[in-house]
């Protein structure tokens, strides 16, 4: 089924101004997420969703759990989430740190996976997605400012290499040459802000199979429908 990211109702609309109103440390979600591990939302961090603030890390990795919820629920897809914390780790120091995340795979077999999400955090100025994509056999990088950064898809498929021969899963599946997808064509921001939003819509598309329809109008009625699905801890589409 696609993903429909719909208008909030009346109800729906009133949830989320709720959620804004009251003490800035207040926990308005918890979830104890089977990949990401527990985590917590406070009203101060999810009030970035209100307007057009930058999204944060906590309520990117946030998502990142709700949407693997979604998958391990749907069966479809097997899916991995990394939270946005692991290409920083992956890359420093620069270039290449495979040391660093070695261990954070010890319970699970990437290349049993049909996809494994991986949202980048670059250095607090702009959020872009990479998913690689063990299924069709690509490294693929979704970018709303149209950016290609060949860069990070080889260092991901380093990274897949280096998994590959430290957890003897798979033999000879030629990852060196696997397919660089990069496409410019997807939907892109008109702002400075929304890159985020942009992000969690290209996992939300990307893990249910589907083309990215949606657009910088999107954006809006998205920043409060997360709001609603992280208080309810459930996306809804």
């Amino acid at each position: 089924q696609r993903p429909s990211i719909k208008p909030l109702t009346a109800e729906e609309e009133r949830l989320v101004r709720q959620t804004m109103v009251g003490s800035s440390g207040e926990v308005v979600a918890t979830r104890k997420f089977a990949t990401l591990g527990a985590m917590e939302m406070t009203r101060g961090k999810i009030c970035c969703l209100e307007g057009n603030r930058w999204l944060n890390d906590e309520v990117i990795n946030y998502y990142m759990g709700l949407l693997d919820d979604r998958c391990r629920s749907a069966g479809k897809l097997k899916v991995h989430f990394f939270n946005s914390f692991f290409f920083q780790k992956l890359t420093e120091p620069a270039p290449y740190n495979y040391a660093a995340v070695k261990r954070w795979t010890k319970k699970v077999s990437l290349l049993d996976m049909d996809k494994v999400v991986v949202p980048i955090n670059h250095g607090n100025t702009h959020w872009s997605l990479a998913v690689i994509n063990i299924r069709d056999r690509r490294f693929e990088y979704f970018d709303s400012l149209a950016s290609s950064h060949n860069r990070i898809l080889t260092t991901l498929r380093r990274y897949l290499i280096d998994e590959n021969n430290d957890k003897a899963q798979k033999k000879d599946l030629g990852i060196a040459s696997w397919e660089l997808y990069s496409p410019q064509e997807v939907p892109q921001q008109e702002d400075g802000n929304s890159c985020g939003v942009f992000t969690c819509m290209f996992a939300l598309y990307a893990t249910a199979d589907m083309p990215f329809i949606f657009s910088q109008r999107t954006v809006p009625t998205m920043r409060r429908r997360m709001v609603l699905e992280i208080i309810r801890n459930k996306v809804d589409h």
